[in-house]
């Protein structure tokens, strides 16, 4: 059947991936306010985002089976780690597992982790295998969750527990600063 793959980010990024990949006619690129990221959010079938934390919490609060690819920051790993641990669908492979560890075991500041954790990146899906096979994670992950039900559902409890158990209640939070509609 036929999907519509929406990709948000900042202008920029938008700017440039919309130039490089014009030619795909299913595919939005789209710098979003808040506002309109939550309408959008809200109204999808599948989230597939980086592991930030506001994104995390805001697409389990709204109950969307989410699947996450590699952090680009520091902050991202970290939280990466921690849904990697608790057997979320990450997207990574035991090489990013182990050049990340190095990134965090070299105890860099915040700006140097985080450039080190974009070459670790870039280094490993430069070579066609690491590519190849973070790309079969990613549609295996896509399969699993689009064609069962009892997949999606066991997705989202877990999510549901994740929430539960989070120190801060990010659904009251999310909906006491009006980011939840």
């Amino acid at each position: 059947h036929k999907s519509i793959l929406n990709v948000t980010g900042n202008s920029d990024l938008m700017k440039h991936l919309k130039k490089h990949f014009q030619s795909k006619g299913d595919i939005l690129f789209q710098c979003l306010d808040n506002g309109e990221f939550h309408k959008k959010l809200s109204e999808t079938k599948l989230f597939i985002s980086t592991c930030g934390i506001e994104a995390t919490y805001e697409a389990f609060a709204y109950q969307i089976p989410t699947i996450f690819l590699p952090p680009v920051n520091s902050t991202q790993l970290y939280q990466l780690m921690s849904l990697v641990s608790l057997q979320f669908p990450v997207v990574i492979s035991e090489t990013l597992i182990d050049n990340f560890k190095k990134v965090i075991f070299a105890k860099f500041d915040y700006h140097t982790e985080t450039t080190e954790i974009a070459n670790a990146l870039e280094l490993t899906i430069s070579k066609h295998s690491e590519k190849e096979l973070l790309q079969t994670c990613l549609l295996s992950f896509i399969d699993n969750i689009k064609l069962s039900n009892t997949n999606r559902q066991k997705l989202l409890l877990k999510q549901n527990d994740f929430l539960s158990q989070s120190p801060n209640k990010w659904t009251t939070i999310l909906d006491q600063t009006n980011l939840l509609r």
